[in-house]
């Protein structure tokens, strides 16, 4: 049959995928850092943010992606299931304990106003994303059926109607008032189970000559979108939009899904050597650990010496200073936990 339409094989588990899975890490952090660069007010401030906290938004999408090239190929019964939502919830609730003896102290710790704070938000705003990670694993055995038999066609078909519709309505509802409500959008699929679909049909696309060329110019082009949306609307108004600031949206997800598209056909990681293989792997094992930890100490690494001078003497360069500290210092702690053989199972 045509590879367009046949069944794809399944991408193994390789370089590029550790690979972009730090990069995904980076970004996320990064991304929660920028804000530090709009209090001080400092000229060009603005142009520096959009264009990195536009690039940013791609790190939550490239992380669902991985899981979708992961998992999508499994089949996993309900028991695995189980366990998988367990690596995610008993660190998220050690986490969020940490935090709220923090915060509040013993008082924190009671086991009614811990239980109804967990379950009301998140202690910290990144965490969002472990709550719908968890949704997600619940969705997962049925997702791996649905997509056993899919070949490349149904892959293209699924991300446009589940992908592109609902954001085509977004692009109306800022750009031309369109009202909807919001029991609109229970009709529209949850977008973290087509971002994951769109990382597995990013990866099964069949490598050609002018792949590589084709994935840059998409990517730019989404990097472009996004900051167009961010920073054009301060230069009539004075003030950044949000109104598509989401890591769900087309051009974070075309973003996203060029970069899975050209680290694959690149080949990252393809000359590393099995002693390099294993060190991407051991680093690729620890973003979960950075982006558990980041939020918890984000704020201290900010007030560390060296990085309020460089963040006085130069707002980027200080910016980009504390998030590669923060990544740092949270990428240790990680590394020093998973030498503890049960926290290295959850971490």
């Amino acid at each position: 049959m045509n590879g367009r339409l046949s069944n794809p094989a399944a991408p193994a588990r390789d370089s590029a995928l550790d690979a972009l899975r730090i990069l995904a890490c980076l970004l996320v952090v990064a991304n929660h850092t920028l804000g530090y660069a709009l209090n001080t007010g400092a000229p060009g401030a603005e142009l520096f943010y959009c264009l990195l906290f536009s690039l940013c938004k791609t790190g939550v999408t490239l992380f669902v992606m991985v899981s979708g090239i992961l998992l999508l190929d499994r089949e996993d019964g309900f028991r695995k299931t189980g366990r998988r939502i367990l690596r995610v919830l008993v660190p998220l609730l050690a986490v969020s304990a940490l935090l709220a003896w923090k915060d509040e102290g013993l008082a924190g710790l009671a086991p009614l106003r811990f239980l109804a704070s967990f379950l009301r938000d998140p202690r910290r705003a990144p965490y969002w994303y472990l709550y719908a990670l968890i949704g997600f694993y619940l969705l997962l055995p049925f997702l791996q059926k649905m997509t056993r038999g899919f070949r490349l066609a149904d892959y293209a078909a699924f991300s446009g109607l589940f992908l592109l519709l609902p954001c085509a309505l977004d692009i109306l509802r800022v750009f031309c008032g369109l009202e909807l409500s919001g029991a609109f959008s229970l009709s529209v699929l949850p977008r973290f189970v087509t971002v994951a679909v769109c990382g597995a049909f990013a990866a099964r696309l069949p490598a050609r000559r002018n792949g590589i060329a084709l994935s840059l110019l998409l990517f730019l082009l989404g990097w472009f979108g996004s900051f167009a949306s961010f920073y054009f609307p301060f230069l009539s108004s004075g003030s950044i939009s949000y109104a598509l600031d989401s890591w769900d949206l087309l051009p974070a997800v075309l973003m996203a899904g060029s970069l899975v598209c050209l680290f694959r056909a690149s080949g990252v990681g393809g000359g590393l050597g099995e002693r390099g293989k294993r060190a991407l792997r051991e680093l690729s094992g620890m973003t979960f650990g950075v982006y558990l930890l980041h939020p918890v100490f984000e704020h201290r690494v900010f007030l560390l010496p060296f990085v309020q001078a460089v963040y006085a003497h130069s707002v980027c360069l200080g910016v980009a200073l504390f998030a590669l500290t923060l990544v740092l210092v949270c990428a240790a702690v990680s590394f020093l936990l998973r030498r503890i053989p049960v926290v290295r199972e959850y971490l």
